[in-house]
């Protein structure tokens, strides 16, 4: 039997009009009412009757995309704008609508809310994993989902097209390695952050192949950061690299236009190598050769995960691993 709003406020001690104030977010009450309301909703996994009402009439034909603030997408990268690209194309030709959320905050409680009233057959979370709160409203709601995220051994709560990007750092150290390169720069998101898959990667793959030379600088994914801080690193750096590594093609490119400017050339003087294939890594002189994140492959898989989810009444979690891939291009030589 359905759980019902007077089971809710019979839970919580409350009436029904406070069970429905907190749950709408409208009207005056306490906030130790309030959280005796939201803990009743969790404790018996309620689902508000209108959003069973529009899911048992039918499908809506759309799937919900999540992007959380916390990541600091912007519109202007083109990982990110490939990636949405993808996505509608692949639902369109499906017959579904994308219904893209920016939630202001990922708190379980606003996550719940949201979760609850959304109209949509299925959801797709970019980057982020679900929380065990907000898996269990999808499963009261028996709403398929799928995270597109990033890592290894991971202990998931929900179905997941995983690429291991860290996997894919040392594969790129091991190329450059290949070609004679004993000095390589990383240039990463932040280099002061030890919890970054990439510079964890770039850190070990170093030390396993016994390299003297370590070095680190932060371009924040940003083309003005990368410039700034490749020029202070060029001018007090007692030994310069004969390759630089970037943990993505927007400061791959940055640190090719600053040695362009420099009058260094790549790669006869300096290396340079990229990370997530993006168009403009193709289209620069020379063209970059960068580990290729395989976007294509990644939305197709969580698409396709959650269309066979629909027809099936029980949820079951899958694992969707997918490696990142070497493009070699003209931005790398062996050392001279």
């Amino acid at each position: 039997m359905r759980t019902t709003i007077k089971d809710v406020a019979r839970e919580a001690g409350v009436s029904v009009s406070t069970v429905t104030y907190a749950l709408k977010k409208k009207g005056k009450i306490t906030k130790a009412s309030h959280k005796r309301v939201w803990e009743a909703v969790e404790r018996l996994n309620y689902v508000p009757d209108a959003t069973a009402r529009s899911l048992v009439g039918g499908k809506t034909n759309s799937v919900g995309i999540i992007m959380p603030p916390a990541l600091g997408f912007d519109f202007s990268d083109p990982h990110i704008l490939s990636m949405l690209a993808e996505l509608s194309k692949t639902l369109s030709h499906k017959g579904y609508w994308m219904s893209l959320y920016m939630p202001e905050r990922m708190e379980d409680e606003f996550m719940r809310q949201f979760l609850m009233d959304a109209k949509i057959d299925g959801l797709i979370w970019m980057v982020q994993r679900p929380t065990d709160t907000m898996v269990r409203v999808l499963e009261c709601r028996n709403l398929p989902s799928v995270a597109i995220t990033y890592g290894k051994d991971l202990q998931l709560n929900t179905s997941a097209v995983v690429m291991d990007d860290g996997a894919g750092m040392e594969k790129a150290v091991d190329y450059l390695y290949s070609l004679g390169h004993r000095r390589i720069l990383y240039i990463a998101r932040d280099a002061e952050e030890m919890r970054d898959r990439r510079v964890l990667a770039y850190l070990q793959r170093v030390k396993d192949l016994g390299l003297d030379y370590c070095q680190m600088i932060s371009g924040h994914f940003s083309e003005k950061i990368t410039l700034a801080q490749l020029s202070w690193f060029w001018r007090v750096a007692q030994e310069r690299p004969t390759a630089i590594l970037a943990g993505n093609d927007i400061m791959a490119l940055a640190a090719m236009k600053a040695l362009a400017q420099w009058g260094i050339r790549v790669p006869d003087e300096v290396s340079v190598m990229g990370f997530d294939d993006i168009p403009a890594a193709a289209q620069a002189m020379p063209a970059l050769t960068t580990m290729a994140q395989p976007v294509s492959e990644m939305i197709n898989r969580a698409c396709d995960h959650i269309f066979e989810a629909m027809e099936q009444e029980e949820r079951t979690h899958a694992l969707l691993p997918v490696e990142a891939k070497l493009i070699v291009r003209q931005s790398t030589a062996a050392l001279n």
